[in-house]
Parts: C-alpha cells; sequence; structure tokens
C-alpha cells in the first residue's frame, strides 16, 4: 500500500512539473502567434497606405 501511494504521489508531482511545462510552452506560442499578428497587420497597413499613396 505504502509503495503504491509513492507512485502515486510521484506520478502527481511529474503531472505537475508537466503541466507547468505545459503551460509555459502555450504561452510563449500565444505571444509568439499575437507578434506574429501584430507584425502581418502593422505590415498590411504599411503596403496599403503605401499603394494608396498616403
Amino acid at each position: 500500500m505504502c509503495r503504491l501511494k509513492d507512485d502515486v504521489l510521484g506520478s502527481y508531482q511529474w503531472f505537475q512539473v508537466f503541466e507547468d511545462l505545459l503551460e509555459k510552452v502555450i504561452d510563449l506560442l500565444l505571444m509568439m502567434s499575437m507578434d506574429i499578428w501584430s507584425n502581418k497587420m502593422n505590415t498590411m497597413h504599411a503596403n496599403y497606405y503605401f499603394i494608396m499613396g498616403i
């Protein structure tokens, strides 16, 4: 019984570590995609103004 409890606690700690890592990766991906999106929008606006001669 004690061994099973240790295994469960160990796997739970690994799950917490994995969850934390996954959260950081998702945050990083979101930040990157937002950055790419804003750069894309800025480029589109710059091209629009350039084409319209503003």
